[in-house]
């Protein structure tokens, strides 16, 4: 079995905690130890964070230095027991026609290729998005970890799991690191600032290709953090929509356990424009304001029929089908010893 784990929240390492009143849905009120302050990003979530290299033709192996960043992701099997998932490298698409070589880190090596090359990537239609199945690529020794698709964001213009104001966090490529022996990816951290909009689209500049609705994120960034997987964090109890004893109202307010929820894709900068004094005249300059792909359309990807053909061929072997009988049985038995 691989040795991967699945991001959670649980991956935010909170040093503050306190009690807090939390109100009940029959109006009385439980004293419940809660996280406070802004968390510690875990080792498991930046293994879920891969590195993408040029291929060197002339030396027949990937360039010496990466140029962006991509994360995995997995969705679940359909057909099998639910623990067996399939997992797929996602980035943007502008970084893979460039840099299609993706390195993860090894125990035994330090580090391991997957030389895939642009054609092998599945791109989405309309957004700047590239997904590449790794399923059969991931090997015991590799030192990854994923973000499961039950913990995207929701497309639902009501959708509570991210909002305006919520703390984000990135992890990618920090370009002055890039001549590491292994991948050590570098946290930027922000605020959301819009929830995508069918009426505004975001465009990275005058000849950008896939201007889209996008998430709004007033975060830094810079060369190489393209394709980086970007993550909302909440807690209700530092949310200012709360009541006059400060208890946040579950009938007006999110869920009050705190949560971590992937927004999508971070793609880059938005553009502005900037006149200047001299004759140059009028330029577009990067902004603290980053644009990002919104999760779910990473979903429509993955929906595309060839990849649909690889799941459902994946799962007819008949090493998958034994392992989900397995674990089937296994339940079953638990169910059982417990009544």
């Amino acid at each position: 079995m691989l040795d991967k784990v699945e991001i959670s929240i649980r991956d935010l390492e909170f040093d503050n905690h306190t009690f807090r009143p939390c109100r009940n849905k029959d109006g009385s009120f439980t004293q419940r130890w809660v996280p406070l302050g802004m968390p510690r990003v875990s080792a498991a979530m930046q293994r879920s964070v891969f590195f993408l290299f040029p291929f060197d033709a002339r030396r027949g192996k990937p360039g010496m230095l990466p140029g962006a960043t991509g994360f995995f992701v997995c969705r679940n099997s359909k057909k099998l027991h639910f623990e067996l998932k399939h997992f797929y490298a996602v980035t943007n698409r502008h970084a893979v026609i460039e840099c299609p070589v993706i390195r993860i880190n090894s125990k035994s090596s330090g580090v391991r290729f997957i030389d895939f090359d642009p054609s092998e990537w599945i791109y989405s239609k309309t957004d700047d998005l590239a997904v590449a199945d790794v399923t059969d690529y991931l090997k015991p020794d590799d030192k990854v970890s994923w973000v499961s698709e039950y913990d995207f964001a929701s497309s639902s213009a009501s959708a509570l799991d991210a909002r305006i104001g919520d703390q984000t966090i990135m992890l990618g490529l920090f370009a002055d690191h890039r001549e590491g022996a292994v991948n050590v990816p570098i946290g930027r951290f922000g605020n959301l600032a819009a929830r995508p909009s069918d009426s505004a689209h975001v465009s990275l500049g005058r000849t950008d290709d896939f201007a889209r609705p996008a998430f709004l994120n007033d975060m830094r960034s810079r060369t190489g953090f393209s394709g980086s997987p970007v993550w909302t964090w909440y807690s209700a109890y530092q949310d200012v929509e709360i009541d006059s004893i400060g208890v946040p109202d579950p009938d007006r307010d999110p869920p009050l356990h705190a949560r971590l929820t992937l927004i999508g894709v971070h793609r880059g900068q938005f553009r502005e424009p900037a006149s200047l004094i001299d004759s140059l005249g009028e330029i577009e300059v990067a902004s603290s304001m980053t644009v990002v792909v919104p999760a779910w359309e990473i979903s429509k990807v993955l929906d595309l029929p060839e990849l649909i053909r690889r799941r459902e061929a994946r799962d007819e072997r008949p090493e998958r089908i034994e392992c989900s009988n397995n674990k089937i049985l296994l339940m079953r038995r638990l169910e059982k010893k417990d009544t």
